[in-house]
């Protein structure tokens, strides 16, 4: 018995658009998408592949990451520790660093970081709502009150 297979072009031009419902999303947009990403030209692109940035786990006996950042050529992450505690690490992609907060830092709250550049020294601050704010500059840990 023959299969009839027929041959489609669609033009993706929307975006992702997942909180709509797909009876009501407009002509293009997508409400699943794998391996695919929005272009900067409009539409998608394929993925054209990705690599783990760290192939090293955060150091930390918790079983959650809080947060994560990018900052500079590295990366911050908060992570639970083996007491109640959260720690901030390191990476520059070759492995995670020693922690660098010198204070302790109560668990519970997710991590939230910003980055900036007011004075010509890039600088990120991390926040959780449990703790001080702090400051990291690539070398120094700041502890703002």
């Amino acid at each position: 018995m023959p299969e009839n297979i027929q041959t489609n072009i669609v033009i993706c031009e929307g975006m992702l658009n997942n909180q709509a419902n797909p009876i009501t999303i407009d002509s293009g947009e997508a409400i699943i998408s794998i391996n695919y990403e929005p272009s900067l030209l409009g539409g998608y692109r394929r993925l054209s592949g990705i690599t783990k940035f760290d192939t090293n786990i955060v150091p930390g006996a918790g079983d959650r990451v809080l947060g994560v950042s990018v900052f500079g050529s590295g990366a911050l992450a908060a992570r639970d520790n083996a007491t109640p505690n959260v720690d901030i690490y390191v990476s520059s992609g070759a492995g995670w660093g020693a922690k660098i907060n010198t204070d302790t830092r109560t668990a519970g709250g997710k991590h939230f970081f910003t980055k900036y550049n007011f004075t010509g020294t890039r600088r990120i601050i991390g926040v959780d709502g449990k703790n001080n704010p702090f400051r990291w500059d690539g070398t120094t840990y700041t502890l703002l009150n």
